[in-house]
């Protein structure tokens, strides 16, 4: 589940939400019995993410008429997610008309998005900001001062796959950020200027936090690194708040205990500080007791108070150069 979660986050971004799909009653006993169902939106757009329990046998027409027949009782459009294909049977599904994710490969949405690729995708339009792994990536090499590099090399630094990072740098080459040399595996990703490429980048930057979670201050906030006004103040001549602001991965958030988590129209009962969820760990990007300076800038690039804007970008220039 956490590997189709990332790939179609890759691929989507904030354009897709996934939620547990609960009308099992309305199916047959055979289909509810058979296969796990999530409900998918994409853009405007609603389908049933339908996982086999079992597919000792792989047999089109019975899965034809089976999606078919799920298709009829949840009135959205079913696609079939397996954890492999061979070539022959992609190909038949695609003749079939089924719609496939074989999650961190493939993607086969007809009126949708195609990938059919582990390394190209078929998407060539981008919206105005990163995708969630491009964002990362474009902040890492900077962070890291790396001019050239490939997807194996980086892939190695980063919790994400080969895929992904293709995708990312496919992305950033759009964009204009980066520049191909070499070709097949010997292909490389280069920054021609580092400057220019955080100039040109910056404005693609989307704000990291997913959602907030408010909870009492004594929490334990030791595995969370400071974000927003928090780390704006400890690291710029600015004055913050009084409320503290941590950042976390959604499975980072996980593990807060529910006793410490407070209902948002309770919060001024109590002593409390908010927990950002990122879109992303903020681990991939710093070490440190903060997050790192460029995910900072995304929280702020918008801010309407002048003061905070050049503050920010004050800081951004110290840190990088």
């Amino acid at each position: 589940m956490k590997v189709l979660t990332q790939y179609l986050t890759t691929i989507f971004g904030t354009n897709m939400f996934l939620e547990e799909f609960v009308s099992y009653r309305s199916l047959p006993m055979y289909l509810s019995e058979n296969y796990q169902m999530i409900r998918l939106r994409l853009y405007t757009d609603e389908y049933l993410l339908v996982l086999p329990k079992e597919l000792n046998k792989f047999n089109i027409s019975a899965l034809k008429k089976q999606l078919g027949q799920i298709q009829r009782y949840t009135n959205l459009r079913p696609v079939l997610v397996i954890d492999r294909l061979r070539l022959v049977q992609r190909n038949a599904l695609i003749q079939a008309g089924i719609a496939f994710i074989v999650p961190g490969k493939q993607l086969f949405i007809p009126q949708c998005v195609m990938d059919l690729s582990e390394t190209e995708s078929q998407v060539e339009t981008y919206g105005d900001h990163f995708s969630v792994a491009a964002q990362v990536v474009f902040s890492y090499l900077l962070l890291h001062r790396i001019t050239e590099t490939n997807a194996h090399s980086l892939s190695d630094e980063l919790r994400y796959s080969v895929p992904t990072i293709n995708r990312a740098f496919k992305e950033l080459c759009y964009r204009k950020l980066l520049y191909t040399i070499g070709n097949g595996t010997r292909k490389q990703y280069r920054i021609e200027d580092i400057r220019v490429y955080w100039e040109k980048g910056k404005e693609f930057l989307f704000d990291p936090v997913k959602s907030r979670r408010y909870v009492k201050m004594n929490f334990g906030h030791s595995k969370f690194q400071m974000s927003n006004d928090l780390a704006l103040s400890r690291l710029s001549d600015l004055s913050g708040g009084n409320i503290c602001f941590y950042a976390a991965s959604a499975q980072t958030v996980k593990q807060i205990d529910p006793q410490h988590i407070l209902n948002e129209y309770d919060v001024f009962d109590h002593d409390y500080c908010v927990v950002e969820v990122f879109r992303y760990d903020p681990k991939l990007l710093s070490n440190s007791h903060y997050i790192d300076v460029i995910s900072l800038y995304a929280q702020f690039k918008d801010h309407r108070d002048e003061r905070v804007q050049i503050e920010i970008e004050s800081l951004v220039k110290e840190i990088l150069w």
